[in-house]
């Protein structure tokens, strides 16, 4: 449900933090499902009122959508750091008349039994159902007696199995780790940056002696190159010098006009010495909150880049449910004269259909 038409009461509620329902973040506005989890937890009775319990279908986008700092990631963080789920269950997909989307079941607690806390289930019962012998509408999929009473039966026993799954809360969390690497550049002059100076926009709003001072100091130095930052600032403040008195957004602009990146060039500090990152290389690693941060980047980043370092100023903890990862199995690919000998056999009625053909 898009709650757009909801927001200035929604944002209100929100504003009055857990004391109202929203208090842990709103989502998108195109998806009101997760406003209406938390809605549910608040009207559910707390632990010193006896416990409540939730259960909510819901499609897939509340397990994953959002990345870690938004509002639907710390939903979730939310409900996991507090205890909250209880058990997610996988269900068929066609199950529904007006839609054929995959579901899931979402058990929520304000007072687990103590086996069940700080723990959460998840169970596959997504390849348990009956066929229809006729659908309706997009519903071709029905869940039976024995079907339910399975998924009944994983949820009460709480053990792990093919279709059940425990895990930690803390496994279902993240910390988003920018990676930055360092800015390195070289500095040339030739007839293209040369040419593109005329065109700088500081340089534009120059008046036309102003301008073509400068250009013509450039030109008169010729072809060079250099790795060699200051020896290029001295260079480039002859030239902003040349008409009379020079500004740093002049300086900078020139500088700018002959810097090229280049991976083997030095990398560029700034005036408190510091190495300024690429952005164009800036990435971001997700780790596991059940793994440390140093340990991860030692054994995952440094070996493939060692001048890389983690801005861990601007860590972020989001939580998801990898549904579909957790229940993986892996199929190992056909054996290759398996594949080989279908192509063959194919290869040979193709043959057979242009003899027939031309015959």
């Amino acid at each position: 449900m898009d709650w757009s038409e909801s927001e200035e009461a929604v944002r209100k509620e929100h504003g009055r933090g857990f004391t109202g329902r929203f208090g842990a973040g709103l989502p998108a506005k195109t998806d009101g499902q997760m406003l209406f989890l938390q809605h549910m937890v608040a009207k559910a009775k707390t632990a010193d009122e006896g416990g409540g319990r939730v259960a909510v279908v819901l499609n897939g986008s509340p397990l994953f959508t959002g990345d870690a700092g938004s509002g639907e990631s710390n939903i979730r963080k939310w409900l996991f750091e507090n205890d909250f789920v209880e058990a997610i269950i996988g269900l068929p997909d066609q199950l529904f008349y007006n839609t054929g989307i995959s579901t899931y079941i979402w058990v929520l607690s304000t007072d687990k039994r103590p086996e069940r806390q700080g723990l959460v289930q998840l169970i596959d019962a997504q390849e348990l159902f009956d066929k229809m012998s006729k659908s309706l509408g997009s519903k071709r999929n029905e869940l039976g007696p024995t079907h339910v009473s399975e998924i009944v039966s994983l949820y009460e026993s709480f053990v792990e199995g093919p279709r059940s799954k425990i895990m930690r809360n803390e496994e279902f969390g993240y910390t988003k780790v920018v990676i930055e690497r360092p800015l390195r550049m070289r500095y040339e002059s030739n007839e293209e940056t040369r040419a593109l100076l005329r065109t700088n926009k500081v340089l534009a709003k120059l008046p036309h002696d102003v301008r073509d001072a400068i250009c013509d100091a450039a030109d008169a130095e010729g072809d060079w190159s250099t790795s060699d930052r200051n020896v290029t600032e001295a260079r480039v403040a002859v030239w902003a010098a040349k008409p009379g008195k020079s500004t740093k957004a002049l300086r900078d602009a020139l500088l700018a006009g002959v810097s090229v990146v280049d991976p083997s060039g030095k990398p560029v500090v700034d005036a408190k010495g510091s190495v300024k990152s690429d952005p164009s290389l800036r990435d971001a690693e997700y780790v596991s909150l059940c793994d440390g941060v140093d340990v991860f980047i030692e054994g995952h980043v440094t070996p493939f880049a060692p001048d890389a370092w983690a801005d861990r100023a601007k860590d972020k903890v989001g939580y998801e449910v990898p549904f579909a990862r957790v229940f993986y199995v892996y199929q190992p690919p056909r054996a290759l004269e398996e594949i080989y000998a279908d192509l063959k056999a194919s290869q040979q009625r193709i043959i057979d259909l242009i003899n027939e053909s031309s015959r």
